[in-house]
This record gives C-alpha cells, sequence and structure tokens, in this order.
C-alpha cells in the first residue's frame, strides 16, 4: 500500500479514470473549497491541504475511489466554473483552458471522473456545458458549480493568480493494489464514525462479490428491503438489522455505523454451520415481517396492540430485540397470548422503573432477558 502527498492537479493529471464505487452514498454538498482558496490566494502558504484520498489501483492509470471520490468531484467542478468564467476573456486564456481540460478535466474525450446512474448524467452534462433540465438543477453538484461560478465573478482574482492558487490544494492519498486488500473493508474502516455510510449499499455489494449463488438468493435480500420501502420506512431498516444482530449475538449491540463489519461476521458463523444464503435471508425475512409488525402495531389482539403502543410511545425502543425474540415464539405457538401479554406488562413495568432512576443498569438484551424470566417466576 502506498502513501503520498500530491497536489490534486497532479492527480489528475497522471491518471486516466477515477471510478465512485457502487456503495458511494451520492454527492453532498461540501465545505466550501472556493472559500478555503480563497483565504489563501493573497498569503505565502505552500499548501492547502484537503484531507486524505483512497485509491485502488484497477491497471495503469485507472483507479476505483475507495474514500475521496467527493473531494475529486468539487474540485473538478471548481476547475470547470473557473474555465467557464475566463472563457473568451482573452487568447492566452482560452489556450489554458483547454488545456486545464485535456490535462485533469477528460481523457481524450471521456471524463476523468466516472460516476454511477443520475449522478454520472448531471455530472457529465455540468462539465460538457450541456443544458440541464429544471429538475436536474435541485442536485447538489449543479448548486455547487453555480456556488463557485459566482464566487469566481465576484472574487475579482486573475486567473493566473486563481490557477496558482489551485496549484497549491494537497491531498494525502493512499493506493493499494487491487488483489490485496478488500475495498468494503477498508471503506468501512476509514468511515466507521460516519453515520451517513449507506450500510445496505456495503452490504448487497458484499453479497456480490461473495458470489452467493442463484439470483433468487439475493432477490431474497431486495424483498426484505422491500418490506421497509413498502411501509415508507426504508430508514427503519439498519434499525431492524442493529436489533436482529443484538438478538443473534446474545445482546452484543452493533454499532449502527459499522452495521457490514457485523452483519458479515455474523454471516460468515451461519454459514460455518451449513445454512445456504437463501437460508439466512429466510430467516432475517421472517423477523423482518415482525420487526414491521410492532412498528405498525399489526396486531388482531387489541390487548397487544396498545401494550405495543405503549412501548412505542415512551421511546422504549431498548426493547426491540427482547420483543423480537418473544413475538417470533408467540407466532411459532410456542408461548401463548396470556404469556405474550404478561411478558410485555413485565417489559413496560421494568423499563419505566429504570427510564424514572429506580434501576441504574443501562437496559440491553441480556439484561432485559434475565430480568423479565425472573419476573415470570415470581
Amino acid at each position: 500500500m502506498e502513501l503520498n502527498k500530491l497536489s490534486l492537479l497532479n492527480l489528475l493529471d497522471n491518471s486516466q479514470e477515477f471510478h465512485a464505487t457502487e456503495y458511494f452514498g451520492g454527492y453532498e454538498l461540501p465545505v466550501n473549497l472556493f472559500d478555503l482558496i480563497l483565504e489563501n490566494v493573497y498569503c505565502n502558504s505552500n499548501e492547502i491541504f484537503n484531507g486524505l484520498i483512497f485509491l485502488n489501483r484497477q491497471n495503469a492509470g485507472k483507479y476505483l475511489v475507495i474514500d475521496g471520490i467527493k473531494r475529486l468531484i468539487t474540485f473538478s467542478l471548481l476547475l470547470h466554473a473557473i474555465c467557464e468564467c475566463f472563457k473568451d476573456t482573452s487568447a492566452k486564456n482560452n489556450k489554458a483552458i483547454e488545456l486545464i481540460k485535456k490535462k485533469y478535466l477528460f481523457n481524450v474525450d471521456i471524463p476523468k471522473i466516472q460516476l454511477l446512474d443520475k449522478e454520472k448524467e448531471i455530472y457529465e452534462k455540468i462539465i460538457n456545458g450541456q443544458e440541464l433540465q429544471n429538475e436536474d438543477k435541485q442536485y447538489p453538484m449543479f448548486m455547487v458549480f453555480q456556488n463557485f461560478l459566482a464566487k469566481i465573478k465576484t472574487s475579482n482574482i486573475s486567473a493566473l493568480k486563481m490557477f496558482n492558487t489551485i496549484k497549491k490544494v494537497m491531498v494525502l492519498f493512499c493506493v493499494s493494489d487491487n488483489s490485496l486488500v478488500n475495498d468494503l473493508d477498508l471503506y468501512q474502516s476509514i468511515n466507521c464514525n460516519n453515520q451517513n455510510v449507506h450500510q445496505q449499499l456495503l452490504l448487497i455489494n458484499y453479497f456480490l462479490k461473495q458470489e452467493i449463488g442463484d439470483s433468487s438468493d439475493l432477490q431474497k435480500w431486495f424483498d426484505i428491503t422491500d418490506m421497509f420501502k413498502n411501509e415508507n420506512m426504508i430508514l427503519q431498516m439498519r434499525y431492524f438489522l442493529c436489533d436482529y444482530l443484538s438478538l443473534q449475538c446474545n445482546g452484543i449491540v452493533p454499532n449502527l455505523n459499522e452495521l457490514y463489519f457485523s452483519f458479515k461476521n455474523y454471516y460468515y458463523k451461519m454459514k460455518y454451520t451449513g445454512l445456504k444464503p437463501l437460508d439466512i435471508f429466510n430467516i432475517i425475512a421472517s423477523y423482518a415481517k415482525i420487526y414491521i409488525k410492532i412498528l405498525t402495531g399489526d396486531f388482531e389482539e387489541e390487548e397487544i396492540r396498545q401494550k405495543i403502543e405503549t412501548i412505542k410511545d415512551n421511546n422504549m425502543y431498548e426493547t426491540f430485540p427482547y420483543l423480537l425474540e418473544i413475538f417470533d415464539d408467540y407466532l411459532s405457538n410456542r408461548i401463548t397470548g396470556e404469556t405474550l401479554s404478561e411478558l410485555l406488562n413485565n417489559i413496560i413495568s421494568f423499563v419505566t422503573e429504570q427510564h424514572s432512576g429506580e434501576i441504574e443498569s443501562v437496559i440491553n438484551f441480556a439484561l432485559l432477558s434475565k430480568e423479565i424470566n425472573y419476573r415470570m417466576q415470581d
């Protein structure tokens, strides 16, 4: 693994293509790079540090951007904005603009930064100077580009001064060989404290890399996702996975920002027992149905439904892993409705005591299971 410091201009110049990953969560409004550059226009600083970029080398001059694609996009949008602002202001500037596009923005006629789906369309329209539809102008990339245009026009900085300052923008970039490092593991490790990482996309790409078998196996995972989408609860899926893994791992609560690692460990463990991917996904799907019933209060028995509403109204979400277990028992006819009702009463009573300060322990699955079992024996 190589670690180097280089200007962003040199990084772009020395490379042919930068590809976004399938799990890249989308471009968001960044910290304003232009303001950072503006602060350095009239000072003698040698460098403007702009963070780290992690690359996975695919072949000569072509990289998969594990982390840092947003920096590359933002910098390229700034370069294009400079070209647009100084276009046709002089023959010298026009020649410089042509060189900027050739060296930093395009590999022959293909953009050096290769995105996916709609973002690819928006980005390429912008740097190719094409007209965007009104709905496309709501995308963060277009808004950032327009912001750059406005600030460059009002800054009264010459093209030469602007470009000489941009030369100072530096990054630390780390390059790994395609065969040596798992890009998903690296991305999750780098972003372990980033709550905006799309954990479901990481998992889907993990399954794809595992070559899990028949396409119907992976379709089962998408069916689970659709369960939450159909109830307008897709954001709740990550909490379901967290609670489900807590149940399966004896109460050890995974970090919401590292579900990928926790699920990967669980998946390995289940495969080691002889279960096939479809078997694992079917188990998860059965618990997902229970979770959604809890969230929606979809129970025929009014007494059960009211108790679940009490739990939710009082923000007793730490009880959800235990609720998954007892409702699985109930729906599988391992316990009666009367026993379920008594369990729910004890849960509400115990958590109410804890929330009021009568019990100092932090509630987790293991403590709750032990306490409720103890109370049921009284």
